[in-house]
């Protein structure tokens, strides 16, 4: 029995959905056709092809991240359209019951024979069109217009063997709900940055900006080690910005000095966090230190040339001068 047949025998004797849900962690589902030996050798080299635990802990209607995903890729798609395995292998799905569970459901089902025109090959288009005296040129799209707007559904349904299938509206709501899943899903960083595990628990924007961040990060890190190998420092020192916009971590980092050797991205080499401002210079012995630095007033906005001093004391003198409120 074919997932069409399936899938009408199921909705036309389906019931009020349970309201039981699952709430503990399930197990993925692996497919007996896999080989364990070889991927168990893999996984120990490789941890992140093992499953996130997360993944196989049920939202609130039951349903695991990985069964949203298969709900958008289902969408649309041939009854017959081959499965990705990521779904096994990323998501712990047998995807083909998981497919038949949404149908159950009521979120996924057969859509009519003028939306399933668009599996259809270009020779079965041309088939309805030539039974029913209409023309055949023009591409695809063109095909499906023709019999879309001047053919009825009924003089066709029986041809079309390869069903489409589509999103319920109830189908269309868990989407949109979800929709931040979704989202991670085809934006997979493939980092671990963004994936639908840690849209879970971080918004679009976080896991975009933590992106940036890292991406920021790798950048920089390869101008900064370069910069020290152009001059041969074997140090460096770290430059914050003497202003109200500098954040607690830059300024503290203002002014020391580490050895190149010991750089360690993020926490004593810049970027510190996503639109982080510091630079490094060469530290280099027997060179003096500038007599002047710039500076913007936190009072006025002017940018100043002011006797060097790192952020701290002159941050500690502009709290002397014009008092903590200036900070706020």
């Amino acid at each position: 029995m074919g997932i069409f047949s399936w899938i009408q025998k199921q909705l036309s004797n389906r019931t009020e959905k349970s309201t039981e849900l699952p709430t503990k962690t399930v197990e993925p589902y692996i497919s007996s056709n896999r080989d364990m030996q070889e991927f168990e050798a893999q996984a120990r080299h490789f941890p992140s092809m093992r499953i996130d635990k997360r993944l196989m802990k049920p939202l609130e209607e039951g349903l695991l991240p990985g069964e949203i995903i298969l709900l958008e890729w289902s969408n649309h798609k041939s009854e017959h359209a081959s499965i990705p395995a990521y779904f096994e292998y990323d998501y712990g799905l047998n995807a083909t019951i998981d497919r038949h569970k949404l149908a159950r459901l009521g979120y996924l089902t057969i859509a009519s024979p003028s939306e399933s025109l668009k599996s259809l090959r270009v020779p079965e288009l041309k088939g309805i069109l030539r039974s029913n005296g209409q023309k055949l040129s023009g591409k695809k799209a063109d095909l499906i217009h023709r019999i879309a707007d001047n053919i009825e559904e009924s003089s066709y349904s029986n041809t079309i063997s390869d069903r489409t299938l589509v999103c319920t509206p109830a189908g269309n709501l868990l989407l949109e709900k979800y929709n931040y899943l979704v989202w991670a899903h085809k934006h997979n960083s493939k980092d671990g940055v963004i994936n639908v595990a840690n849209a879970l628990n971080h918004s679009i924007e976080e896991m975009q900006s933590k992106l940036n961040y890292s991406r920021s990060q790798a950048g920089l890190t390869k101008h900064f080690l370069t910069l020290l190998e152009d001059y041969d420092a074997d140090a460096y020192e770290i430059l914050g910005s003497l202003d109200i916009a500098t954040c607690a971590k830059c300024g503290e980092m203002d002014g020391r000095v580490f050895q190149a050797s010991h750089a360690k991205p993020g926490v004593n080499l810049p970027p510190f966090h996503d639109g982080c401002r510091c630079e490094i210079v060469p530290h280099i012995s027997g060179l003096s230190t500038p007599d002047k630095r710039v500076a913007r007033n936190p009072k006025t906005g002017k940018t100043e040339n002011i006797t060097h001093q790192n952020y701290k004391e002159w941050h500690e003198a502009m709290v002397q001068k014009y008092g903590t409120e200036v900070f706020k």
